[in-house]
């Protein structure tokens, strides 16, 4: 390292011989003379470090490469009897210490990361005289033992386009927003907005006490932030503060005083910069983002606390900025691998097109962004009313979410000038994206590569479009007659939507409602209604009595979830009288079922029966009846309610609106949330309206923001007390070291109705067919009831048809909210540890050959395509062995570098070849015998079942040519057994 430095410093013009260097051991002080240049430390030099640091590694081996780390400071320098000291010294020697120096090294290739002060940056990076971009700088916040200070990263031979990853509170916010106790829906609201244009922000709920000191407050406050925000109000006004100080600090160019309510103190009032009192949100917003000048990132919305004026409330809302437009236009957002689907869903939206309803779609591809690309944005963008992103790994891998596009397309999102719809099209972590938090298509959210059908995902995803296409025109989708404000009839939002219960002022009727209703007026004829949970069969039936109440009489309803239910069932074989539902079919007795199919036929039978009967179960209910009994085909009739679509969901909705005297303001991102179940959908619906403080039918119309995210997350915490236990106890179904419940539960929240077949399932995940057989299969024979009574309530396993049910649509929900990490915590469990790297295990005295070895892998590794690990990566202080066990977890390729060294080594033999020779039985690690002298390997049949390298003869017997030869052939083998991902490889 010295001799690199000592020539770097050469090279970019700074006299070594005039700097003071202090040796610390690992690392070097270097002291530079106060006439040297101050840009050169980051212009030439990191570059002539990095020229030296390639150099030296390129003809060493990845155990012996340097990577740098360099903090950058310009100071007082005292000297005394011990040598140098300062506070800027020791600023150096935090920053050098800062986590996300080391982060940022960790997580990149670079071979050097800088790390400069703020003054630094500000004085010296800034200034212009520089060959390097302050931009290329990114901020973080450094807290180092006593040390908390401002800095700023950069890794000089990394590409523009990376982005270092801070650490939580490393980043400076943009915005401090001081706030009375009072003002916190202000000042939600005033964040939120300033996020959404791009900015970071802080809150602080100040209280002044007397005697506080306003102007050092503010001075405090913005060393937390570069901005600082007073949200003035009569609040902030009581407060113990002397005017005379509010008018000296509000000289401070830095200091926004933000006026939220009428003022009567004339200082705070000739100092307010923003002004949003009397003004409706659109305005409001507008004076707020042109005031700060910033942009921003996406977060949910809290709610405008402000009244809007009724003259800019319409009551049925239209889209601001498309009035008028009868044919929106739309985009298309993909990334370059996803072309091909990108053009199959263009062609499929041109129905819209012929329609008349839509403009010709449009698509645009985005690669990987770089410093010309990522400020670019498209014009379509700019002016489209609809954007669908397509999300995948490429796309989130090419940056486009920290584009100035999608900072452009979040801030239209906020003025409500566009529609953006996230199509998820491979399972991915997009939801910390900017549109991370919006509805997405297909229903669900389930990618479109978990549909069994492509062209029914893609069927949703254009009926989704179709909806938010008649959003934008202002379409009613249910028109709902006028009702006069004064003397209409006053509901309680309990009355209205129902988080359980049946409805009845939002009660939708279905398709075939009709049809129902005469099937339930006939003598005899078998009823059969049948659909997942949550899709209101129960209501429907009820629904239809109410309005046949004069031909039908009061329906005795029994469900095979209550057991005192059971026996009065049973008793039904005998004969009854008027009309009797039997809810949750599939849950009685397989005996009891075939039972009741025979009674089905005497019913059909027998004309003159005053008995009715209707059966309501899951999906696959009549057939599986029909099954048992196939004469009974004629005899009954089915009704379906499958999963209901997004215009019965708006339908619902709008009745709502209308009993509640509220607007929605974005329905059809309730619809798509909703998942295709009225119960979700009325719970999120009750949700957001409790969010807007109504508890009753309004006096006057009132728009209720929908903030899906945080609808979600209420619901969520409702739902965890009803439903957690359950989880917990369903994935320790399996063994300790199995993931299968947890997989499980993860595919029924992708499931539309809420029924997962295991055989299906099964064929597609091979790696749990086994688990599958021994826990449910063969474990369940009786079903989770028999043995698990409490975990059956949400959760049915149906042993005749091998499929798990869940009676609860609420389950479904909550399960759509959990991750496999709160999962994987909730079990104590944890995923398997990926196999990605080499492991090379050799005896010391065969030190040479392992060295030779990493140095043919080493353009693999620079490639990105090969991880190394062999004993030399074992720091000072780390346990080794715990180490090496690590290693050999992660083996995907085990090189034995074979010789009687090797075998003669007690710790190969016993700690190292086992767990290799047990990963490769598995198929999991492959192991590559490479002979480097003489030994007895043939007659190890464990070992010499494996292909060696060379296979007839050693590495030491061949002259040095042949050996590279070799091991040339020996890195192509590990690459490609590391990217195609081979079995091992045995010899027969």
């Amino acid at each position: 390292m010295y001799e690199t430095l000592t020539s770097a410093f050469e090279r970019a013009g700074i006299e070594w011989s005039q700097c003071l260097v202090e040796d610390r051991g690992d690392g070097m002080f270097i002291l530079a003379a106060p006439h040297v240049p101050k840009h050169l430390f980051v212009d030439a030099l990191p570059q002539a470090i990095i020229a030296g640091l390639r150099q030296h590694n390129a003809v060493r081996a990845v155990s012996q490469s340097i990577r740098l780390r360099m903090a950058v400071h310009a100071g007082e320098v005292a000297f005394d009897s011990h040598g140098t000291t300062g506070v800027g010294i020791n600023l150096a020697f935090r920053l050098l210490e800062a986590a996300d120096l080391r982060r940022a090294m960790a997580e990149s290739s670079g071979l050097l990361g800088i790390i400069v002060s703020d003054w630094y940056y500000h004085e010296v990076v800034c200034d212009g005289h520089g060959d390097t971009h302050p931009d290329a700088y990114q901020p973080v916040r450094v807290a180092v033992k006593e040390t908390t200070a401002n800095a700023w990263i950069y890794l000089p031979d990394v590409s523009a386009n990376h982005r270092i990853r801070v650490g939580p509170g490393s980043r400076r916010p943009d915005f401090l927003i001081a706030y009375a106790a009072m003002d916190r829906a202000w000042t939600e609201w005033i964040s939120w907005q300033l996020e959404m244009a791009g900015c970071t922000t802080l809150l602080d709920a100040t209280e002044f006490a007397p005697g506080q000191n306003f102007a050092i407050w503010v001075s405090d406050a913005l060393d937390r932030a570069d901005r600082l925000i007073v949200v003035l109000s009569p609040a902030f006004a009581r407060s113990a503060v002397t005017m005379s100080e509010v008018a000296a600090a509000f000289r401070d160019s830095r200091l926004l005083p933000v006026r939220v309510a009428p003022l009567d103190s004339p200082v705070l009032t000739s100092n307010v910069r923003i002004d949003l009192t009397g003004v409706n949100e659109r305005t409001a917003h507008q004076r707020l983002i042109d005031g700060t000048s910033q942009r921003a990132k996406p977060r949910s919305a809290p709610p405008y606390p402000g009244q809007p004026a009724l003259a800019d409330t319409p009551v049925i809302p239209v889209f601001p900025g498309s009035a008028g437009r009868l044919r929106p236009h739309a985009l298309v957002v993909h990334a370059l691998p996803d072309a091909d689907f990108a053009t199959e869903l263009s062609n499929s939206l041109r129905v819209l097109e012929t329609e008349e309803s839509l403009c010709p779609v449009e698509s645009r591809p985005v690669g990987q962004l770089d410093e010309e690309t990522e400020s670019y944005i498209d014009e379509l963008a700019s002016r489209a009313e609809i954007v669908l992103i397509l999300v995948s790994r490429a796309l989130l891998a090419s940056g486009y979410g920290s584009s100035a596009e999608m900072g452009m397309l979040t801030r239209r999102l906020a003025n409500r000038d566009v529609i953006l719809l996230p199509v998820i099209l491979r399972p991915t972590s997009w939801e910390r994206q900017p549109f991370g938090r919006l509805a997405a298509l297909p229903s669900n959210g389930v990618p479109v590569s978990h549909w069994t059908s492509q062209d029914e995902a893609i069927k949703n995803i254009v009926n989704g479009v179709r909806l938010a296409v008649r959003s934008l025109r202002g379409e009613e989708i249910a028109p709902v007659p006028p009702v006069s404000v004064v003397g209409r009839q006053v509901f309680e939002l309990g009355e209205v939507f129902k988080p359980t219960g049946m409805p009845t002022a939002t009660f939708v009727e279905p398709d075939d409602f009709f049809e129902f209703r005469m099937a339930l007026r006939q003598p005899g004829l078998g009823v059969i209604l049948e659909g997942p949970a949550g899709v209101g069969k129960t209501t429907v039936l009820r629904q239809a009595v109410d309005q046949d109440a004069d031909r039908l009489r009061e329906p005795e309803l029994l469900s095979a979830r209550k057991p005192a239910d059971v026996p009065t069932i049973r008793q039904l074989l005998g004969g009854h009288t008027g009309l009797v539902a039997v809810d949750d079919f599939q849950r009685l007795p397989a005996d009891l079922q075939d039972d009741l199919a025979d009674y089905l036929k005497v019913l059909a039978d027998d004309d003159a029966a005053d008995g009715k009967l209707v059966l309501v179960g899951i999906p696959g209910t009549a057939q599986g009846l029909i099954d048992l009994s196939p004469d009974l085909a004629t005899r009954i009739r089915r009704f379906r309610l499958g999963r209901v679509s997004e215009e019965i969901l708006l339908q619902m909705m709008t009745k709502g609106e209308a009993a509640l005297n509220i607007i929605f303001d974005r329905k059809v991102e309730v619809a798509i949330a909703s998942m295709g179940s009225l119960q979700t959908a009325q719970m999120l619906c009750w949700s957001m309206v409790t969010m807007a403080g109504i508890d009753k039918t309004a006096d006057v119309p009132t728009i209720v923001h929908t903030d899906i995210a945080r609808a979600r997350v209420k619901v969520a915490e409702l739902l965890r007390l009803k439903f957690q236990s359950t989880v917990e106890d369903f994935i320790v179904l399996d063994d300790p070291d199995e993931l299968l419940c947890i997989e499980l539960l993860l595919e029924l929240a992708r499931t539309s109705d809420g029924i997962l077949r295991l055989g299906p399932f099964a064929d597609r995940r091979p790696d749990l067919r086994d688990a599958i057989e021994r826990v449910f299969i063969d474990g369940m024979k009786d079903g989770l009831a028999h043995q698990h009574k409490n975990l059956s309530k949400f959760v049915f396993y149906d042993p005749r048809n091998h499929r798990l049910v869940v009676d609860d649509p609420q389950f479904v929900f909550y399960l759509c909210q959990l991750s496999r990490a709160e999962l994987l915590d909730a079990a104590g469990k944890r995923m398997p540890v990926p196999r990605n790297q080499v492991f090379i295990s050799y005896s010391h005295k065969d030190a040479a050959w392992k060295d030779r070895v990493c140095l043919h892998l080493r353009p693999s590794e620079r490639a990105g395509t090969v991880e190394t690990w062999t004993d030399d990566r074992i720091a000072a202080g780390d346990v080794w062995r715990k180490e090496i066990a690590a290693a050999l977890d992660r083996a995907r390729v085990a090189l034995l570098l074979i010789s009687a060294d090797f075998f003669g080594s007690d710790y190969i033999h016993s700690d190292e070849l086992p767990p290799l020779l047990a990963a490769a039985e598995k198929g999991g690690c492959r192991i590559i015998p490479v002979l480097v002298g003489p030994s007895r390997f043939h007659d190890i049949p464990e070992l010499a079942r494996f292909q060696s390298m060379p296979s007839a003869t050693t590495l030491g017997e061949l002259t040095k040519v042949e050996a590279d030869r070799t091991l040339v052939e020996l890195a192509r083998a590990v690459e490609h057994a590391l990217t195609a991902g081979n079995p091992p490889e045995a010899r027969s």
